[in-house]
């Protein structure tokens, strides 16, 4: 537990079959600090940060990249303001608002990953507008990302990087549900929209596209579409990789096979006319 004072973080010794809990309950502590706290989770196979009071987590490291489970609760305003979390082997990432108290609190946070990390949830749900401002979410290592946007809360001015090598489709599922509100974030999410992205404001729950929520597509994330993404727009892409050239068997009348007639792309030792087996001779040409 988080008892005050100016420290440099905490690291926990619990083993892989341990839980390590670290609850904050000192109001700006975080905040206060004269460098921002570094906490390891170490080995331990779950880890949890609980926060009560606004602040408490204000500007922290969080190291979680051994622990399989590793889940931050917010209940106090701006709990996790401008956290670094890193997260590795983790099979699930949680980051939840689990009441009304948790007020912006995942503003300006930022979340990275590794190859190892498995499926990220995260929470916003605080009943302000800033709960998920600004918030980066590096996931293109991870296999599944979740965000809900919900009770009037927002996901804005935030940058969503998805999945890029997933096995599961779509590894990137928005969804803005009873009042939330989506503005003005840009999306990176390679395979675009429905293979990779999928963005759902629900009907009849007040959801609501605030507009200049931008995604980003291609191999290069050069083509750009809006949200909601439909069908025949940049970044829809209906069928998984195809490239429809196929200029390997069609050529120019001139561009013909080294001794075939340059009005018919025939095969190498086959005549223009007639199509005959390979000894046949053309009626008017011989080989050479």
């Amino acid at each position: 537990t988080v008892t005050g004072g100016d420290t440099s973080g905490y690291d926990c010794t619990a083993g892989a079959s341990g839980t390590c809990t670290i609850n904050c309950a000192v109001q700006d502590w975080g905040k206060n600090l004269n460098a921002p706290p570094i906490f390891n989770c170490g080995n331990a196979g779950t880890c949890k940060f609980m926060c009560a009071s606004q602040k408490c987590f204000n500007f922290a490291v969080i190291h979680a990249t051994n622990s399989q489970t590793v889940i931050l609760s917010s209940e106090g305003k701006e709990c996790f303001k401008t956290t670094q979390i890193n997260v590795g082997n983790a099979d699930t990432v949680q980051l939840l608002i689990p009441s009304t108290a948790g007020l912006k609190s995942w503003k300006e946070a930022t979340l990275t990953t590794t190859a190892a990390t498995g499926s990220i949830d995260i929470q916003c749900h605080g009943e302000s507008t800033d709960d998920c401002k600004t918030l980066t979410v590096e996931a293109q290592q991870a296999q599944y990302l979740h965000i809900s946007v919900g009770v009037s809360s927002e996901l804005e001015e935030s940058t969503i990087r998805c999945p890029e090598s997933s096995s599961i489709s779509p590894s990137c599922v928005i969804d803005v549900v009873n009042g939330g509100y989506m503005h003005v974030n840009n999306i990176y999410a390679q395979n675009g929209s429905p293979q990779d992205l999928e963005v759902n404001f629900v009907a009849g729950s007040g959801a609501i596209s605030g507009g200049g929520n931008t995604v980003y597509c291609g191999s290069t994330y050069g083509t750009t579409a809006t949200v909601p993404i439909t069908s025949g727009s940049n970044c829809y892409v209906t069928t998984t990789t195809t490239t429809t050239t196929t200029t390997t068997t069609k050529s120019p009348t001139t561009a013909a096979p080294t001794t075939a007639e340059p009005t018919t792309p025939a095969p190498t030792t086959a005549a223009p006319t007639t199509k005959t087996p390979t000894t046949a001779t053309p009626t008017t040409k011989t080989p050479t």
